[in-house]
């Protein structure tokens, strides 16, 4: 934060951002929840004026549990289960779909797409005493799972839009939320998790030029050759995406999703590079120091020691979402433990 700036904290989730002193006296939207925060006047920032102790207090960010969202009461829970894969891989459809379709009453078609697709999601909707059966059974052929009551899956109240991730410092994450360069900071301890993904795409990209010859007899002329060419769409890979999982101060989950193009961290000396990819993998590397009980994939966390090869490949959007649910479901897991069962 420079002289010509002032902190600001949202009064509804906690989060602090920087805006510049000139804009004292007005009304910003933070970046996170969207909530109006009334930006204070020069009188409360008159030169050489330092933080109280208690500001003091707030600002120091130290490395303790985030705290999960405000759980429903016991009677409010569903009654139904989601069964997921505790830990991310390919499973075998021979040994897992005959006992999805045993405990839950699928068809084998059904089940077999759930288990191919589902990114770890192997159930959705089956009572909790199903689901505990299943989870059991899973058990037997060696597929870690648990059981989360659906009334306790964590849901995403809204995806912040950022221009790019500013630096990662020591107490904070700083995001760069507009073009004018305003620098929000997000403890370390409100990142709930997240996970890296890379998405291929074919349409829309640009076209190339093949060339298709046939040969053929003509009668009177012999054999002749025809030249035809066709604009095909050219497959088109975007860079890897990360997306992080924010909690807000009043238990609300918000996520930030960003291209490997918009990390371009501030740091000086040896860690400053020009790398898209390896400015992504410095960036999970710290969020893995800075937060130990946040969750992130086996995948993400290896991207992090450098293998990218790890990073998982998406071949169509509902492939995110479906990856975004799994992670989701095991965040509640994390934070509601056995009662979620």
């Amino acid at each position: 934060m420079t002289q010509f700036d002032v902190q600001v904290q949202c009064p509804a989730c906690g989060v602090r951002f920087q805006v510049p002193r000139i804009r004292q006296g007005s009304i910003e939207q933070c970046p996170v929840c969207a909530f109006r925060v009334a930006v204070p006047g020069k009188a409360a920032y008159e030169e050489g004026a330092g933080p109280s102790s208690e500001e003091e207090g707030e600002l120091a960010v130290g490395q303790q549990e985030v705290a999960a969202p405000v759980a429903p009461p016991e009677g409010r829970l569903s009654g139904r289960c989601v069964v997921c894969a505790a830990q991310e891989g390919r499973l075998n459809p021979l040994a897992v779909v005959p006992l999805i379709c045993q405990h839950t009453g699928r068809v084998p078609v059904e089940a077999g797409l759930q288990v191919a697709k589902g990114m770890g999601v192997l159930a959705e909707g089956v009572p909790c005493a199903a689901a505990r059966q299943l989870a059991q059974s899973l058990a037997g052929v060696q597929v870690p799972a648990f059981v989360l009551d659906e009334a306790l899956v964590p849901q995403v109240a809204r995806e912040v839009a950022i221009v790019r991730v500013h630096d990662a410092a020591g107490e904070a994450l700083l995001l760069q939320t507009d073009t004018r360069g305003s620098v929000r900071s997000v403890p370390w301890d409100r990142v709930a998790g997240g996970f890296c993904t890379k998405m291929h795409v074919v349409a829309g990209g640009p076209t190339e030029l093949r060339v298709e010859r046939r040969s053929y007899y003509a009668p009177g002329a012999g054999r002749a050759e025809s030249t035809r060419y066709h604009a095909v769409p050219r497959p088109k890979e975007r860079y890897p995406q990360c997306t992080l999982l924010l909690v807000g101060r009043g238990g609300a989950l918000y996520s930030v999703r960003f291209s490997a193009s918009q990390v371009r961290y501030e740091y000086l000396g040896e860690r400053r590079t020009s790398s898209l990819l390896q400015n992504l993998r410095l960036l999970l590397a710290d969020l893995v120091e800075h937060c130990p009980h946040g969750f992130f994939p086996e995948s993400t966390r290896q991207v992090a020691t450098g293998q990218s090869a790890r990073i998982a490949r998406l071949s169509a959007p509902e492939g995110y979402e479906r990856c975004l649910r799994w992670v989701l479901c095991c965040l509640g897991h994390r934070w509601y433990g056995e009662r979620a069962a």
